[in-house]
C-alpha cells in the first residue's frame, strides 16, 4: 500500500468515525451542578474573560482543562462532540503512525486506527453528557503515544535537535492538559515507568533489539542525550504550564492551586477526619456517628459543622448516596458522597467567603483532630493526608470482585449498548446551555392534567424520582368546580404536571404519609384512575412528545451493530493479545520486535490494569466503580495491546524479524 492510499484510507475512517459520533447526541443534566452545568458555567466565564467566575465552594473543586476546551469549541463555533471525537482521533493517528513507522506496515495501522477510531465507549450515553472523560480519553492516549515517539528515537531524529524539542514541548503541553482535567492523573505513571523501562534496557542491552533499531547512535550517551533533552523540556512545560494555572488561580482566588483536592490543607483536614477510629467498621462509611462525635469533641472547627453534618444537609447526602449503595442499613452518608457534604457543610458554616478562608478553616480543622490524636484524647490511626480511606484487610476480597465487575465493563466496552437519551432540564436551561455545546438532545417533557380527591384534607400532588439524577418538574393547580359537584363529600385538587422524568424513573405520589397514593409514571395514562381507602386520583390527559427524530436513526444502529461486534470480540481477542506480548517478551532476544511497539503493548497493559486496580480499590472502599465512564480512559489501551500483542505474537511464531520500509512517506 502507497503511502497516498494509506492516509486516503485513514482520513475516510476518520470521516466515517465523526460521521457517527455526530448522531450521538449531547445527554445533558442541566441541574447536575458538579458536572455539566459546573463545566458549562464555567466556560462562560472563560468565554467572558474573567478567568472561572465568582469564587465559592466548587469554583475550584474541578480541572479547569475541560470547561477551557469547552470555550474553545464554542469560540471556533466547533459542536462539543465533534471537536471530542477530533481529538481522540488525531491521538489515534499519532498511535497509528507510530506502529506503521515501526513495524513497517500499513495494514497493522490501519487496523490499529479502526479499531481505536470506532471505540464504541465514545458512543455511550454516559459519554454523551458534557463530562470530563470526553476529553481525557484522548489526552490519556496522546501522553503514552508521545512518551513512546520520544523514548525511542530512529534514524531521522538523530541529529533532529529541533524535532526533539517539539516533541518534548508537546508532550509537556498535553501532560499539563491531562493533569489539569481530571485528579487521578498519577495513574499512568506505572505506564510511563515501563516505557522508559524498555527504553533504557535497549540502551543497557543493544543484542535485545531488532539489527534495525542498531547503529542509531554511536555512541550510548548520544543515545541518553536524546532521550534526555526532550523528556526535560517536557517536565519543565509541564510544571510551566500547571504552574501558570496555580498563578491565575492565586491572582484571582488567593491561593496557588489548581484544585481544592490536590490542596494540601483540604487533603490534611480530610485525612485527619478519616483517621478517627470508629466503633464499628462498615463498608463505606467514612465518617460516622461515633467518630463526628469525637470530632465535636475535640475540634471547635468540627462543632461548627455539626448542625449540617447532622441536620437537613447531611440527610439530602445521606439520601442521595444510598441510591448508589449496597448498604443495609443505610444510616450513615456513603464514602463517594461524604467529600461533597464536608465541603457543603463548610460552605453553610459561611468558610467559603474567600479560597484563602477555606483553606484557613480546613488547616484548622486538621490542626485540632491531629493535635487531639497526639495527646491521645482519641483514638486514632497514623497521620493521613490523603483522599482514600484508610486500609483495611477486608477491602481484598472485595476488591477482587470490584476489579471483576471493572473488568467487565472495560473488556466489553460497554456491552454493546449505545446512544443518547433526552435531556434533563426545563427547555429554558437545556436552550441557554446548548448555545455553549451545541448538539443537545432536545428534553422529553411529560404533560399529564388530571385531578385528586381525599376524603379529610385537600390532597397534595408531588413527583418522586428514583432515578439517578433529580428530575426537574412544576405542579400548577387548576380550577375543579366540576369535580367539586360530581364529589361534594370530599377535597379536590386538580394539576397539571410537566417534567423531564423518563416515565419508568418517577412516580406521582398523592397525599402525605397515611393512605398516601403512589403510582408509577408507566401507568399515566389518560383515563387511568387509582384509588385507596381515602385518596382517588385520575389521569384526564398525558402526552410525551416524539423524539425519535432526534435519536439518530441508521447512524446509531450501525454504530450499535458495531459496538455488539466490540463486546463479543474482545474479552477474547485481548487474552491472544496478552498471551502474543508475553511472548514477544521472552523471546526478544532470539526474535526481537521493535521495542518502541513491545513498549507501547507493555505499557498498554500496565494502563489497563492500573485502571482496573484503581477503580477496584475505590469500589471496595468508597463507592460502586465499575461504570463505563470511569473505565473509558483505559479503553483505547486495551485495543492498542491487543492488535500488537497478536500481531506481534505472530511475528514470534514466524521468527521474522520486523524493520521499517524506508521508502514509505
Amino acid at each position: 500500500m502507497s503511502a497516498k492510499r494509506y492516509y486516503v484510507a485513514l482520513l475516510v475512517m476518520a470521516a466515517i468515525s465523526i460521521w457517527l459520533r455526530r448522531a450521538i447526541l449531547i445527554h445533558l443534566i442541566a441541574n447536575a451542578s458538579l458536572d455539566d452545568e459546573l463545566f458549562i458555567h464555567t466556560a462562560r466565564y472563560l468565554k467572558a474573560g474573567h478567568w472561572l467566575g465568582p469564587y465559592n465552594d466548587v469554583t475550584l473543586v474541578k480541572g479547569m482543562m475541560y470547561p477551557l476546551f469547552i470555550c474553545a469549541t464554542s469560540l471556533a463555533a466547533i459542536p462539543l462532540k465533534v471537536a471530542e471525537q477530533a481529538a481522540y482521533l488525531a491521538a489515534a493517528a499519532l498511535t497509528a503512525g507510530l506502529a506503521r513507522r515501526r513495524f513497517g506496515n500499513n495494514h497493522l495501522a490501519l487496523v490499529l486506527f479502526g479499531l481505536l477510531a470506532f471505540n464504541p465507549v465514545l458512543w455511550n450515553v454516559k459519554l454523551a453528557r458534557v463530562i470530563r472523560e470526553g476529553l481525557y480519553v484522548s489526552l490519556s492516549l496522546a501522553v503514552v503515544a508521545l512518551a513512546v515517539l520520544i523514548a525511542f528515537p530512529t534514524h531521522d531524529d538523530g541529529d533532529h535537535y529541533g524535532r526533539r524539542i517539539l516533541q518534548g514541548f508537546s508532550l509537556g503541553l498535553i501532560g499539563g492538559a491531562f493533569w489539569l482535567t481530571r485528579e487521578e492523573g498519577i495513574w499512568l505513571l506505572p505506564t510511563l515507568a515501563v516505557v522508559l523501562a524498555v527504553a533504557l534496557l535497549g540502551i543497557l542491552q543493544p543484542d535485545w533489539v531488532p539489527h534495525s533499531e542498531r547503529g542509531v547512535f554511536q555512541r550510548r550517551s548520544d543515545h541518553v542525550k536524546s532521550i534526555a533533552l526532550p523528556f526535560v523540556v517536557a517536565l519543565a512545560v509541564f510544571y510551566a504550564t500547571v504552574g501558570l494555572v496555580a498563578g491565575l488561580n492565586y491572582r484571582h482566588y488567593g491561593i496557588s492551586e489548581t484544585n481544592e483536592f490536590r490542596a494540601k490543607s483540604f487533603l490534611r483536614a480530610y485525612g485527619a477526619l478519616g483517621r478517627i477510629q470508629h466503633n464499628e467498621w462498615r463498608r463505606y462509611v467514612f465518617f460516622p456517628k461515633d467518630a463526628r462525635q469525637r470530632a465535636y469533641s475535640v475540634s471547635p472547627a468540627a462543632g461548627e459543622l455539626r448542625p449540617f453534618l447532622d441536620g437537613s444537609p447531611g440527610e439530602a447526602w445521606r439520601r442521595e448516596g444510598c441510591k448508589y449503595v449496597d448498604m443495609n442499613p443505610c444510616s450513615e452518608v456513603p464514602t463517594g458522597w461524604f467529600i461533597w457534604e464536608l465541603r457543603d457543610a463548610v460552605a453553610y458554616a459561611g468558610h467559603y467567603g474567600s479560597a484563602v478562608e477555606a483553606m484557613h478553616f480546613y488547616d484548622t480543622l486538621a490542626n485540632e483532630i491531629d493535635d487531639a490524636c497526639a495527646r491521645r484524647s482519641i483514638d486514632c490511626l497514623p497521620p493521613r493526608t490523603t483522599l482514600l480511606p484508610p486500609f483495611r484487610r477486608e477491602y481484598l476480597w472485595k476488591a477482587v470482585r470490584g476489579g471483576k465487575a471493572v473488568a467487565d465493563v472495560l473488556f466489553t466496552m460497554g456491552n454493546g449498548v449505545v446512544g443518547s437519551a433526552p435531556s434533563l432540564g426545563s427547555p429554558q436551561e437545556i436552550d441557554a446551555f446548548a448555545k455553549i455545546v451545541d448538539g443537545v438532545y432536545p428534553p422529553s417533557i411529560l404533560t399529564i392534567q388530571g385531578w385528586a380527591a381525599a376524603v379529610s384534607g385537600t390532597p397534595t400532588v408531588r413527583l418522586y424520582s428514583h432515578g439517578e439524577q433529580p428530575a426537574q418538574n412544576s405542579i400548577g393547580m387548576l380550577p375543579s368546580q366540576d369535580i367539586l359537584a360530581a364529589y361534594p363529600g370530599l377535597k379536590v385538587s386538580r394539576f397539571h404536571l410537566e417534567t423531564d422524568c423518563p416515565v419508568e424513573a418517577c412516580d406521582l405520589v398523592v397525599g402525605e404519609t397515611e393512605g398516601q397514593l403512589r403510582v408509577p409514571m408507566v401507568q399515566l395514562v389518560p383515563g387511568a384512575s387509582f384509588q385507596t381507602p381515602g385518596v382517588i386520583l385520575t389521569i384526564e390527559t398525558a402526552s410525551v412528545p416524539d423524539t425519535t427524530k432526534s435519536a439518530g436513526g441508521v447512524r446509531v444502529k450501525i454504530a450499535a451493530i458495531l459496538a455488539s461486534g466490540y463486546a463479543i470480540a474482545f474479552p477474547i481477542l485481548a487474552i491472544l493479545g496478552a498471551f502474543g506480548l508475553m511472548l514477544a517478551t521472552l523471546f526478544q532476544r532470539r526474535r526481537p520486535i521493535p521495542t518502541s511497539m513491545l513498549a507501547l503493548g507493555l505499557g498498554s497493559v500496565v494502563a489497563v490494569v492500573t485502571r482496573i486496580g484503581l477503580l477496584a480499590y475505590i469500589d471496595a472502599s468508597s463507592f460502586p466503580a465499575s461504570k463505563l465512564h470511569y473505565v473509558s480512559p483505559a479503553s483505547p489501551f486495551v485495543i492498542i495491546f491487543t492488535i500488537l500483542g497478536i500481531y506481534s505474537g505472530c511475528s514470534v511464531a514466524g521468527h521474522k524479524e520486523s524493520s521499517p520500509d524506508r521508502t514509505q512517506a
